[in-house]
């Protein structure tokens, strides 16, 4: 029959950092678990399915404590507006119109009264 240990116990200094860390992790959408030879691995908990971080699985708890505490980049700036010309482009009555008078040959535009 196969007998599987328990895990070794650890002292309170590595539970308390174990602790902090994982606190941390999850304000990042992070998980930190323990696998069964001492180890700890990081898994995304912001991907379907949940997966591990690529180069953190299964490495020592010095490594995820440098991660997660290394501080994230700054947001990128917001896009500023466009600003609007100040000339209105032309709209499709004007450009019209436009061709309609360059194609009937006049020089100028004149309205006769009636």
């Amino acid at each position: 029959m196969l007998h599987i240990s328990p895990l070794p116990p650890c002292d309170n200094s590595e539970r308390n950092t174990l602790a902090r860390i994982r606190y941390q992790a999850k304000g990042r959408g992070l998980r930190v678990l323990r696998d069964g030879t001492g180890n700890f691995s990081v898994i995304s908990t912001q991907t379907e399915p949940p997966r591990p971080l690529l180069g953190l699985d299964h490495v020592p708890l010095w490594v995820i404590e440098q991660v997660i505490n290394t501080p994230l980049p700054e947001p990128r700036p917001r896009r500023k507006p466009m600003v609007d010309p100040i000339e209105p482009p032309p709209t499709a009555k004007a450009d019209h119109f436009l061709a309609w008078f360059r194609l009937s040959g006049r020089r100028e535009a004149r309205h006769e009264p009636r």
